[in-house]
């Protein structure tokens, strides 16, 4: 005799059988710790909810951005832009 397990999305009622389906299952919780960190971390809820759904909410990203690095002026850069001013102020 075989059993299935089927998992659904607490929002939108959509059921999965597999584990690994295009619309995979996620579980969100919400969890309350004490900022000093001082005693165990208590999750409050936990729901489990598809990936059309986290998308729909704006809470889902699957390919995060990255974004450009920025320079970072360094004392070697603005010691050497003094020093071409200095030599263009004198030529």
């Amino acid at each position: 005799m075989a059993y299935h397990q089927t998992w659904t999305c607490d929002l939108c009622q959509h059921e999965q059988r597999k584990s690994m389906e295009p619309r995979s299952l996620y579980e969100m919780s919400v969890t309350a710790i004490r900022a000093d960190r001082r005693y165990q971390a208590h999750t409050l809820h936990t729901t489990l909810v598809c990936e059309d759904c986290l998308k729909e909410r704006k809470l889902y990203n699957p390919e995060p951005t990255r974004a450009e690095p920025q320079y970072v002026t360094t004392f070697e850069d603005m010691l050497r832009e003094i020093v071409r001013e200095e030599i263009e102020a004198k030529g």
